[in-house]
């Protein structure tokens, strides 16, 4: 199931899909149009800049072709800046990203040496880790008996 927010309201809709699921021609169609639209906007920059500067060379469209070839959906890019995560979703990325950052640090590198796309799965594959959505839920639920206790000492 995945939770989705409706005006404040938490509501959930089932997953259809899974890793093996075999798609409709129109589920292609739109998996595929997502998947162009990704590359577009993260290669929109780069190609901005090549205009710019020597025009578009056959360098540049062989690394587009290269990009576009290897391209493979993240958790960002499966989600989007308008989508809303649950309580318990930022929660769980937040414990990840920590997580995934001290792994980095304790290797002598950073977010800014790891690719962005590679860093994004990571943190989601941790994220989705059966102790780190325990760990979330514990911190959820906590904030909520706190906020209960703030709002009774209020009133």
């Amino acid at each position: 199931m995945t939770t989705i927010k409706i005006y404040d309201n938490e509501f959930e809709v089932p997953d259809t899909y899974a890793e093996g699921h075999t798609l409709s021609a129109i589920e292609a169609k739109v998996l595929n149009r997502v998947k162009a639209e990704n590359i577009a906007n993260n290669q929109r920059k780069f190609i901005k800049e090549a205009i710019d500067g020597e025009g578009v060379t056959k360098a540049v469209i062989d690394n587009f072709n290269e990009y576009a070839a290897g391209y493979i959906f993240s958790e960002a890019a499966a989600g989007s800046s308008r989508s809303t995560m649950t309580p318990l979703e930022k929660e769980a990325k937040k414990i990840a990203t920590a997580l995934v950052n001290k792994h980095l640090s304790s290797t002598g590198r950073k977010k800014a040496d790891v690719d962005k796309d590679a860093y994004d799965e990571q943190v989601a594959a941790v994220a989705a880790s059966d102790k780190v959505q325990k760990a979330a839920k514990r911190r959820v639920k906590e904030m909520e008996e706190m906020a209960e206790l703030e709002l009774d000492a209020a009133a």
